[in-house]
């Protein structure tokens, strides 16, 4: 190893620990003698014992030495620090020149549970890798669990040997699959304890509550005391005695007691301060409510920048800055840690939000129509905490069966992708974005319509309007997840029951075709005059006996998924009666979606969890997302990704071409030669460098002269393009008549088969810098210009090719042969993007889709050299949102 970076830059970061806090991971030092000296002498006479194997009390010059100087090769060490402080020390020793290393950890007796021996031995083992170490070894006192812990939850597979009353312990540091699963697993739980300091706090302290009624921090105080919060609150003001009749302590350093979540309501210019005196007091986690930070320009920016330094170097959690604050409704913690004067109704939806006005408008507008929240984050400017954070925690909160994000921008749209996916495996989670606030990154274009492709692929169901989001939750927080797009419609007004209908088809649903002894056992109580038997119309004065007779056969009905009410009460009292019918339908067949629709006042639910709704459009459009989301869900389980056979050779032929540091768009050969490389077969060219090289062209039957740098779907020669040449002759002529129409653009010039007629189609996939590679799917030539091509976002499964091609109108034209080759080639294409990340875009048009194949006959291919990720495989801090 020529630089083994001993100065620490590439190896140097935040790390999330087990209990959310943060430590900083870095390479020893020289310096660090004197903090290793405090470090040892703080620690118990058994954990000096259990590394040392003897007494020693205090380490001599000889051993700080040896212990902090390193050579990065064959002597490594790595240390965890908070505020300057060592918390923890882990090293290797190789032997001699053997592949093998043996490693010892000491961690502060203080922190002891909560991982820092873990992510030190990941440090060692990658770093080790490295220099050509392949195996560990380690002696471990028998009654010394806590090391043999640590290599048991690392996940490696170790063999151990007793003997002479020490365990031997061995392992190959290689990462195995169960290695990275554990260490992926490890980091999604310390996220999510990160998220549990916020939102299950023991004592809470409030930093700028005043006595001003009126005053942000005082608000904040009153909402805690007023649900009443199930720990104890602290306010702190440096001069009053109580706050709102509760003692005030005149410091952070002052608290009573051990608090692990402070509220921060104090001017901008106060907040670094105070938090560094959270830190000192060992509070977990702050929430900044202050503004005046990121959202104000740059001297904001660096004022937040200097708040996340400062909590970072004394492992503090940060929600904000410039935050409404945090809720929880768990009846154990009662957290309102808020200034809006609002009072969720508790419940089992799980809400985010970027905008806190946003935030307070939907909460409120919840509590209206009977929603019941379970925890509610505004995450501000998400300097630290984000809304990635917020969906690790919600995937194993047992009391959240729905999320709900308000959105505004993206910063890591990959981790928020690779995050929201795992919770929509098993939870719906709808999203309403601001269209108004769509922001165009300063790495790239990030348009609604790519943002739109993100949450489809990731689960998310984006709807339009917060009505909208509410709509859905209800429905999904009540109801079990769809079985079907088929839904059957029962009602006793023929309009309601044809608006109904109409409003379910253009939410993508289908009216069941019922059994026939369905329709049989409705028969005597339909009206008659319909063309079909669904909707079900009854008389305008149906009793709830008639709806329940009704629903009885319907709900068995094996072609029914989704069963709609649409009631108009003919007497004040039917609401009550087809309430309680609806209830039983819902305990009696509880795999079956049933939400209903009654005119007049009515409860948002009813008693036994079906959901109520003013109109039918409001109830089939909700339904339509539930359903869509149970679409996808379905069809995680089925999709595939492809990938090509020989990734090397793909990779080998673009790493031949890369020689500038700027995107270049290769030759028409290479850029056939990659596809061949996949095992593609586009029709093939003869390249023309001047007129002279057409004498080297060898092709039997009509063929097409082009410029390779026509305009798209031209047809004529004055514009690059000659087609359906018989003879040389023809070719020549028509070469010359390009050549002169086009002068220097005419070259380089093609020449290839004309292949049999069929639909034009444009695929082209860009790399988006922050996204990553978007597939585009259109019609071809002049027309894909201008077509509004549905995208799709890389990796692509077989399922979503299928609907990205459905999707593009080009379907429409296709027969059943012809649309599945256009699938395949999709797919494939891809997995070319896929293997050799130097391909930022990859466009073929036109492609010429017919029922025996899809022929691909011109291809551009744009390469550029792909920055290495030199950070080392190990676990850190994910920049936020």
């Amino acid at each position: 190893m020529d630089d083994p970076d001993l100065a620490g830059d590439r190896w140097a970061s935040d790390v999330v620990l087990s209990d959310g806090s943060t430590i900083h991971v870095r390479p020893i030092r020289p310096d660090d003698g004197d903090g290793l000296v405090d470090f040892h002498e703080r620690q118990s006479r058994e954990s000096i014992y259990f590394r040392f194997f003897s007494p020693r009390p205090h380490l001599s010059d000889k051993d700080v030495h040896h212990l902090t100087n390193v050579d990065g090769i064959d002597r490594m060490a790595f240390v965890a620090e908070r505020d300057d402080e060592l918390l923890g020390v882990a090293r290797y020793d190789r032997y001699g020149n053997r592949p093998v290393a043996e490693v010892a950890f000491f961690t502060d007796d203080r922190y002891n549970g909560r991982g820092i021996a873990t992510v030190l031995l990941e440090y060692l083992a990658a770093h080790a890798r490295e220099v050509g170490i392949a195996r560990f070894e380690a002696q471990v006192l028998p009654s010394n669990r806590r090391m043999v812990r640590v290599f048991q939850q690392a996940g490696f597979e170790a063999s151990s040997e007793f003997a002479d009353g020490i365990i031997e312990v061995s392992f190959a540091i290689e990462p195995s699959e169960s290695a990275v699963e554990a260490m992926a697993e490890r980091a999604q739980r310390a996220e999510r304890q990160a998220v549990v300091r916020l939102l299950e706090p023991r004592a809470v302290a409030v930093i700028g509550a005043g006595r001003d009624p009126s005053g942000i921090g005082h608000r904040v105080l009153r909402n805690l005391l007023a649900e009443p919060f199930g720990g104890s609150v602290h306010p702190v003001h440096p001069e009053a005695a109580a706050i709102a009749g509760v003692k005030a302590a005149p410091a952070v350093r002052d608290l009573p007691e051990e608090v692990d979540l402070a509220v921060i309501c104090v001017p901008a210019a106060e907040v670094a301060k105070v938090v560094e005196e959270c830190g000192r007091a060992r509070i977990a986690a702050v929430v900044i409510i202050s503004a005046g930070f990121a959202e104000t320009g740059a001297d904001g920016e660096a004022a937040q920048a200097e708040v996340v330094a400062t909590a970072r170097r004394f492992g503090v959690r940060v929600l904000g800055p410039n935050c409404l604050g945090v809720i929880n409704t768990d009846p154990a913690i009662r957290l309102h840690a808020t200034f809006a004067e609002i009072s969720p109704i508790p419940g089992r939806v799980g809400l985010l939000s970027q905008s806190g006005t946003m935030g307070a408008v939907i909460l409120e507008r919840a509590r209206r129509v009977g929603l019941g929240i379970s925890s509610f984050v505004a995450v501000g400017n998400k300097a630290d905490l984000s809304g990635n954070d917020l969906l690790l925690y919600w995937l194993d909160d047992e009391r959240t069966d729905v999320v709900l994000l308000y959105l505004e921008s993206f910063g890591n749209p990959r981790r928020f992708g690779r995050n929201v996916r795992r919770v929509a495996a098993t939870k719906p989670v709808f999203a309403v974005r601001s269209g108004a606030a769509l922001e165009m990154d300063t790495a790239g274009w990030l348009d609604d319509d790519t943002i739109d492709a993100l949450l489809r692929q990731t689960g998310v169901v984006r709807v339009p309007t917060i009505a909208a989001l509410l709509d859905a939750a209800l429905v999904a927080s009540h109801q079990p997840v769809p079985t079907g797009t088929r839904i059957a419609v029962i009602g006793n007004s023929g309009g309601s029951a044809s608006m109904a209908a109409d409003a379910c088809i253009d939410a993508g649903l289908e009216l069941a075709e019922f059994s026939p002894e369905t329709v049989s056992a409705t028969r005597t109580l339909r009206l008659h005059g319909r063309p079909g038997p669904n909707p079900v119309d009854l008389r305008y004065d149906a009793t709830a006996d008639q709806y329940a007779e009704v629903l009885a056969p319907v709900l068995v009905d094996p072609e029914v998924d989704v069963v709609l009410v649409v009631h108009a009460p003919y007497d004040t009292d039917d609401r009550g009666h087809i309430e309680a019918v609806l209830d039983r339908a819902a305990a009696e067949h509880p795999e079956t979606t049933i939400v209903a629709c009654i005119y007049g006042p009515h409860p948002p639910v009813t008693a036994g969890g079906v959901p109520v709704f003013d109109f039918p459009d409001e109830a089939a459009h909700a339904i339509g997302r539930y359903v869509r989301y149970a679409s996808w869900r379905a069809g995680q389980e089925l999709g595939e990704v492809l990938a090509v056979d020989d990734p090397d050779r793909v990779r080998a032929v673009v790493a031949a071409t890369l020689d500038r540091p700027q995107p270049t768009t290769i030759s028409p050969e290479t850029a056939r030669a990659v596809l061949a490389a996949a095992g593609l077969a586009p029709v093939p060219v003869w390249v023309l460098r001047d007129l002279d090289d057409l004498s080297g062209v060898d092709v039997a039957g009509p063929v097409a002269v082009k410029a390779d740098h026509h305009r798209p779907g031209a047809t004529t020669r004055e514009l690059g393009v000659a087609l359906d040449l018989h003879d040389a002759d023809d070719r020549a002529e028509a070469a010359q008549e390009i050549a002169e129409a086009m002068g220097d653009h005419a070259f380089p010039m093609i020449v290839q088969p004309m292949v049999a007629a069929g639909t034009d189609v444009r695929i082209a996939i860009e790399t988006h810098p922050i996204v990553g590679p978007v597939v585009r799917v259109g019609p071809g030539g002049g027309a894909g210009r201008f077509a509004d091509a549905p995208r799709r976002v890389l990796p692509l499964t077989d399922l979503a090719a299928s609907e990205l091609v459905a999707e593009s109108g080009v379907a429409e034209m296709l027969d059943g042969p012809a649309t599945l080759h256009l699938v395949d080639l999709v797919r494939r294409l891809t997995a070319v993007v896929d293997a050799a990340p130097e391909i930022v875009e990859l466009t073929c048009d036109p492609v010429i889709v017919r029922p025996d194949a899809a022929d691909v006959v011109e291809v551009r291919i744009t390469i550029a050299p792909v920055q290495a990720d030199t950070s080392p495989p190990v676990r850190r801090l994910e920049t936020s949102d």
